[in-house]
């Protein structure tokens, strides 16, 4: 039998719901995935490795936004063609094994199923 009053109230705007809303924004977990997998990538590499309807300027705003937390490293080549090229961080890399544990799950249990058949 559970003992509610032993329960530790979750307060509002705790940590986890700002890193939820963080990374329920539009290409901002398919980024840190991409990078996790790709090592260091040129932005032309990562935007492949992006889906098909992911824009160079939305790319970009979430390259800077990652960058601005201290997620991403973005590292000029500095040569004519102007190369720029995008790792993680050490915290970009801990993002990215907590997003591939949360990967396996789903590739792992029925849940998948059961949340495409509430849409």
């Amino acid at each position: 039998m559970n003992d509610m009053a032993a329960m530790e109230v979750i307060p509002a705007g705790c940590p986890l719901d700002s890193l939820l809303k963080f990374l329920s924004r539009e290409w901002m977990a398919h980024v840190v995935r991409a990078l996790g997998q790709g090592g260091m990538l040129h932005f032309g590499v990562l935007r492949r490795a992006m889906p098909d309807r992911v824009s160079a300027r939305m790319l970009t705003a979430r390259l800077r936004e990652l960058q601005a937390l201290g997620l991403v490293a973005r590292r000029d080549a500095g040569d004519a063609l102007r190369k720029v090229e995008y790792s993680l961080t050490e915290d970009g890399a801990a993002l990215d094994a907590v997003l591939r544990r949360l990967q396996a799950m789903m590739e792992e249990t029925p849940l998948p199923r059961r949340l495409a058949a509430r849409a």
